[in-house]
């Protein structure tokens, strides 16, 4: 079954769009879903202009957590974003609220901290620093050789301190985030590490001896190579999501790995 768009059906103070993919979706999850989106959206610090609620069902019954949900809000002219996966679409909705309350509740925060261009990251007990996980969906385990890369996207990177990309990457919920780190000029990426640390690692050039960050671990520098030998690399690790510099075009990539097993790459637009 294909993807489907529900309009919204009831007063509310916003539009929210719905989304469904697979099979076993019903009517009655779409209701649950505005619920528990428009409950979470209570929280936001400014006025939400606009939300949109993805809901997947992983037919493979490898994945475990087979139900992956997403919902992205504008608060006023910010992207918030939250997804997570579970056993059952009740379970999973009841997850991505808790979380998209946590990141709405933070929002005003992480703002304010884009205004102010902080030279430090926050303080333990701020942004992600203990919160729950998020339960986030898993891998098909899809043996090496047999993944390929079936997604790739080239933008124009922000150029930004790293202290802002950890704040980008948060607000969208996402686990990476490629940059140019302005203080360089060079390509970047900030990645969250298990337990809720960062750790920031930046192409350098000959000679370039680039400086500790507050807060954030020092990563390694990423190697030169071409999308194939960085996929060679990341079947050999196992590794989640792979920083690295295209050898054709001179500028940061990150090859990571999709839900279905296979790859995606998104890479700095060439200059």
């Amino acid at each position: 079954m294909g993807a489907r768009t529900l309009d919204d059906q009831g007063a509310s103070d916003f539009d929210l769009e719905v989304l469904c993919e697979g099979t076993g979706i019903g009517d009655a999850a779409v209701a649950y879903a505005r619920r528990k989106v428009y409950a979470a959206a209570r929280t936001a610090p400014a006025p939400v202009l606009f939300g949109r609620i993805k809901i997947r069902h992983e037919p493979n019954p490898s994945i475990e957590r087979s139900i992956v949900v997403a919902a992205s809000l504008d608060v006023d002219g910010h992207l918030v974003r939250a997804h997570a996966a579970g056993h059952t679409t009740t379970e999973a909705l009841g997850i991505l609220e808790e979380r998209l309350r946590r990141q709405l509740l933070h929002a005003h925060q992480r703002i304010a901290f884009l205004r102010r261009r902080h030279t430090g990251v926050a303080a333990p007990g701020e942004w992600r620093h203990g919160d729950e996980p998020t339960a986030r969906p898993g891998f098909l385990p899809r043996p090496p050789g047999e993944r390929e890369v079936i997604r790739r996207k080239t933008f124009p990177l922000d150029r930004c301190t790293p202290q802002d990309a950890v704040v980008r990457m948060e607000m969208l919920d996402h686990d990476f985030h490629l940059f140019v780190d302005s203080a360089t000029g060079r390509d970047a990426v900030v990645k969250r590490l298990p337990g809720g640390a960062y750790e920031l690692s930046r192409a350098t050039g000959d000679g370039d001896e680039p400086q500790d960050i507050e807060g954030l671990r020092t990563g390694p520098r990423p190697p030169t190579q071409t999308l194939e030998s960085a996929v060679e690399r990341s079947d050999d690790t196992n590794e989640p999501f792979l920083f690295f510099v295209d050898v054709g075009t001179s500028r940061g990539a990150v090859l990571y790995r999709r839900t279905d097993g296979h790859y995606g790459v998104v890479q700095a637009e060439p200059t």
